[in-house]
């Protein structure tokens, strides 16, 4: 059994990859197939690693003003957040534990809101733990 992969955003790049011929390669290809028909892949979070700390202190920035725009002056941001201690990334977490709720109970806002919102709250969540390491990624430069 072959699966090829095709990579690229003109398609300008394949291999293939010999599976073996079973009844669990057949299913995986079937459930890798349905993910990738309807998954979006969130380009910015599946890339992170390879933006510096300071791109991703932007990102964070931008979305606490995203934020702001619907919420007005919801969340204090700071001048520089790479030079914030910890307590003011604590301070971001707990503000994205109101906006998002929990897991399976999400708020009534979060539920509702405009993907702009949505895309601000998770990039809020994501880029704090990012950024409050104050490191930079190279793992995935090699």
């Amino acid at each position: 059994m072959k699966l090829t992969v095709v990579v690229g955003a003109s398609k300008e790049a394949s291999f293939d990859i010999t599976l073996n011929d079973n009844n669990f390669t057949c299913k995986w290809v079937e459930e890798l197939h349905w993910c990738v028909t309807h998954c979006e892949f969130n380009q910015l979070e599946a890339f992170a690693s390879m933006a510096s700390l300071n791109e991703s202190s932007l990102i964070l920035k931008e979305s606490c003003v995203t934020i702001n725009r619907y919420l007005k002056n919801f969340i204090e941001i700071k001048d520089n957040l790479l030079d914030q201690p910890q307590e003011y990334f604590n301070y971001l977490h707990s503000i994205f534990e109101k906006l998002s709720g929990e897991y399976a109970n999400p708020t009534r806002l979060f539920a509702i809101a405009p993907l702009e919102l949505k895309e601000a709250i998770r990039r809020l969540n994501f880029f704090i733990h990012r950024v409050e390491t104050k490191e930079n990624s190279t793992s995935m430069l090699y």
